[in-house]
């Protein structure tokens, strides 16, 4: 018995396809790896379509967090949320929160589930409380 291994085929992608992909990265809020994602190619494939026609791809590390540095904390990266962030902002705030939460050796999706369930009732002014590095051991 021979066993002759599979051929490796491409996808033939047409060029009002590539460009139009091309098109969707220009859009705001847009990100090359999102469009790459929701039209299932690789990124980097779309990042060379857009360099083989002159467009130069976004830098990859296109994500301002601003850091808030009042007070030394140990584990600990605070990010400011705005009411109004974009999503690859808020996905890179919620990153953080769950960092900061293994760090402060908190299991993250129960530390996420403990904070969304007492954030409506949560006083303004003792917020700060609900963060990693504050809550009590007992309590998250």
């Amino acid at each position: 018995m021979t066993l002759t291994p599979p051929r490796r085929t491409r996808r033939p992608h047409s060029e009002a396809f590539k460009q139009s992909l091309i098109e969707a990265c220009g859009e705001p809020g847009a990100s090359v790896a999102g469009v790459a994602l929701a039209n299932r190619i690789n990124a980097n494939q779309l990042r060379r379509w857009m360099r083989e026609r002159g467009i130069e791809p976004p830098a990859l590390s296109c994500l301002p967090l601003r850091v808030v540095t009042s007070e030394p904390m140990g584990g600990f990266v605070p990010v400011q949320l705005s009411l109004r962030v974009d999503p690859p902002k808020r996905a890179a705030q919620i990153m953080s929160l769950i960092q900061s939460a293994r760090l402060n050796g908190r299991e993250p999706y129960a530390y996420l589930k403990d904070v969304l369930t007492r954030l409506p009732t949560q006083p303004q002014s003792p917020i700060g409380e609900l963060l990693p590095h504050r809550r009590r051991p007992d309590s998250a």
